[in-house]
């Protein structure tokens, strides 16, 4: 109910009812990897699971602005294969060599640990491990794996269920969380003219109020949770994190980003 353009209307509808994405042949990847699931697994598709929330809104409209004959749908899918493509290509040069391995990283593998190390990583990913693990925990774990000039890349989508006052749940006073629902959608229209989305997208969203009044709020309280996060170990870090609204993501964009390194003298905002 977002979407102003009718064409953009449809083809979200058509992807949400069938999975079906746009040119993509048989010989690519493309709805297996959200919609098909073997019988025997136990896996279930969550309701409201989409590729497109998994894009920004700069990245989501791109090649909208310069081709209105698109939907959004086709935007989205031109803009993965693009990239991808950049991806497939350096593996074929030679430019890019993926090893894969899987085991469980733990403070008690000291073996796994030790391997790791002895790649003398560049950068490590975490993904979102720190909302699975007690934050000293995963800092032992880090360091484990660290070399002087390690850079890691970290997020956590649940911090703000450990921080008082980071959802418009904690108050109280009706006048109150309606405040901050004006200052969440002050923030969605910022957002929408930052990135140009204006004619392709209402205002204000039709989402469900307390996601948008929870989205200032998570922009207001998001410190206090870095700071608890880094309170016990000297870092240099960069948070990245965008209050950006996505109209596709369901965690209500409350994810914080951080890319920082255990020894202060590297320059972390070289690598973003």
């Amino acid at each position: 109910g977002d979407m102003i353009r009718k064409q953009d209307r449809l083809a979200v509808s058509r992807y949400s009812v069938t999975g079906s994405l746009p040119n993509c042949g048989d010989e690519e990847v493309g709805s297996v990897v959200m919609f098909c699931l073997p019988r025997e697994s136990k896996a279930e598709m969550k309701y409201g699971e989409t590729f497109l929330g998994t894009l920004e809104l700069e990245e989501l409209f791109s090649s909208l602005k310069s081709q209105s004959s698109k939907d959004v749908v086709e935007s989205a899918v031109e803009y993965l294969k693009q990239h991808v493509g950049e991806v497939k290509g350096m593996i074929i040069q030679g430019t890019l060599k993926v090893s894969v391995k899987h085991a469980e990283v733990k403070l008690s593998d000291i073996e796994l640990l030790s391997e790791i190390k002895s790649h003398k990583p560049h950068r490590i990913a975490w993904s979102n491990l720190p909302d699975y693990l007690e934050i000293s925990s995963f800092h032992q774990l880090a360091k484990a794996c660290s070399v002087n000039q390690t850079i890691h890349y970290v997020y956590s989508k649940c911090w703000h269920e450990d921080v008082k006052g980071a959802s418009s749940l904690d108050y109280s006073s009706a006048n109150e969380r309606l405040k901050y629902l004006d200052k969440g959608k002050a923030l969605v229209k910022k957002c929408y003219e930052e990135y140009c989305v204006q004619k392709f997208l209402f205002f204000p969203p039709s989402n469900i109020p307390l996601n948008i009044a929870d989205l200032y709020l998570y922009t207001t309280f998001k410190e206090i949770w870095i700071k608890s996060f880094f309170t016990k170990t000297s870092v240099n870090f960069v948070d990245v994190s965008k209050p950006v609204y996505n109209l596709f993501a369901n965690k209500k964009c409350s994810s914080i980003h951080l890319v920082y390194s255990y020894n202060v003298e590297v320059r972390v905002d070289e690598e973003i």
